[in-house]
């Protein structure tokens, strides 16, 4: 039997900003087959496909960081999450010749030295951790700059504040 299921959270995302944890997982009759989840739900092929079965859900809906982390939840998914250099160019490739930056998962709760994802790993700065900030961000150049995009024009990230009305990325994990 094939399972729909989002990413494990552990911490309480309520506590982060991002509303409710996202819904029970789904059946779905093959986890290769992204579509079967709605319209424009991709799966990456290739060199982009990363080593675990993720289906991503570009939107092109303007929203605020928090609503757009409920629009995916509202889809058993959440805000995408970037842990790889391969990860961040294949979101790259898909959004470079947009108009807008988009919303990552990507949050900070009160401290620029601690960034957390949804999930709630930390986004630190050194290696092994994978970040990809623009030159002298994060930089809370107007505060709260508390949530961070991906910028089309680069693929590089910058928070910027929270309430602004972006295009985001969800993903989700399926498996068998």
């Amino acid at each position: 039997m094939l399972f729909l299921i989002t990413l494990a959270i552990v911490i309480d995302v309520s506590a982060a900003g991002f509303g409710h944890p996202p819904p029970p997982p789904l059946e779905i009759p093959n986890p290769q087959d992204c579509s079967v989840l709605g319209p424009g739900w991709i799966k990456p092929e290739g060199d982009y496909a990363f080593h675990t079965p993720l289906c991503f859900l570009f939107v092109n809906k303007l929203r605020t960081c928090h609503k757009a982390g409920r629009y995916c939840a509202a889809k058993g998914a959440r805000l995408v999450e970037i842990y790889t250099w391969e990860k961040n160019l294949w979101i790259w490739s898909k959004i470079h010749n947009s108009t807008e930056p988009r919303w990552l998962g990507l949050k900070f709760n009160g401290s620029k030295d601690f960034p957390l994802w949804m999930s709630g790993a930390a986004a630190l700065p050194s290696p092994p951790y994978f970040n990809n900030w623009c030159d002298g961000q994060p930089d809370d150049d107007q505060p709260p700059e508390d949530c961070v995009v991906m910028q089309n024009m680069s693929g590089m990230w910058n928070d910027i504040p929270s309430g602004e009305k972006k295009m985001f990325i969800c993903e989700t994990l399926v498996f068998d």
